[in-house]
């Protein structure tokens, strides 16, 4: 059983309908470097007489604010490539065994490409949290 007419099934019941390819090296495109700075206080305190305490901790995350684009895993990142399947009248298709695809020719970049999809793309902003309680 052929899966296509020069790929031989190599023993799938159900054959993927589609595979990733990759037109580039996979490091070929990146996000900036991360740089965020955390602090966190803890206190705690035990009481007299007794194995119980009470504690606080004060945490506040990205101290400096910093903003970089960087959640690449979640799909938060537009990472659209464009093919003759997606536009036939502009790109030719080719064989990925046989052929070298050729950017502009048989593939390119969306045009959000790199672009934030969400929120969730970005390093979270300066946020302060608080905890306190008591351990008996």
């Amino acid at each position: 059983m052929q899966t296509a007419d020069f790929v031989n099934n190599p023993g799938y019941l159900t054959p993927p309908e589609t595979v990733n390819y990759y037109f580039t090296a996979r490091d070929a495109f990146h996000t900036e470097n991360m740089y965020r700075t955390d602090l966190a206080l803890n206190y705690a305190h035990k009481l007299p007489y007794s194995r119980s305490e009470v504690f606080a901790q004060f945490q506040l995350l990205n101290v400096f604010n910093n903003f970089q684009l960087f959640n690449i895993r979640t799909d938060a990142i537009n990472t659209t490539v464009l093919t003759s399947f997606d536009d036939p009248d502009r790109f030719q298709p080719f064989n990925p065994f046989t052929e070298t695809p050729v950017r502009g020719v048989n593939w390119d970049v969306g045009d959000k490409f790199g672009q934030a999809t969400g929120a969730g793309a970005y390093t979270l902003p300066r946020t302060f949290l608080f905890a306190a309680g008591f351990r008996f």
